[in-house]
């Protein structure tokens, strides 16, 4: 959070892997995001290593735990959608703004066919940001 552009990592760990390559990435936070991840990082217990402490360990992941707890919530405050319809709901929101293909699989980790694409570092925080800006809340 104390990155010129705020963000979030998404990398492989020994108790979580990735689906593929383009999964790793970083994502920068605006919005609604930004706010959500100030407000768990100023109420960290002492000791308390991990964002969500029931669901993550040094030792294991509960992706199925917090999807459930995720999409109960979901059902309960807004629609009969479930927590992956935010990843469709950017995506189209991203295209509709206009965002290039490849700055949108860099943002929501799609694995790009074209084998250009994996070419140097990817499109930096500041490019992601700006798209993001555009389409958060």
């Amino acid at each position: 959070l104390d990155h010129p552009v705020p963000h979030i990592v998404i990398q492989e760990h020994p108790w979580r892997s990735l689906k593929n390559e383009g999964s790793a990435r970083k994502v920068p936070l605006v919005g609604a995001s930004l706010w959500a991840a100030q407000r768990i990082v100023s109420s960290v217990r002492p000791g308390q290593r991990f964002a969500f402490p029931r669901y993550t360990s040094d030792k294991e992941c509960k992706a199925t735990s917090a999807s459930g707890a995720a999409n109960k919530f979901i059902r309960q405050t807004a629609t009969d959608g479930t927590s992956h319809c935010f990843r469709h709901t950017l995506a189209d929101r991203l295209r509709n703004a206009g965002c290039p293909k490849e700055v949108l699989f860099a943002i929501d980790g799609h694995a790009s066919k074209d084998v250009g694409d994996r070419y140097g570092y990817g499109h930096g925080l500041e490019i992601k940001r700006q798209w993001l800006m555009k389409v958060g809340l």
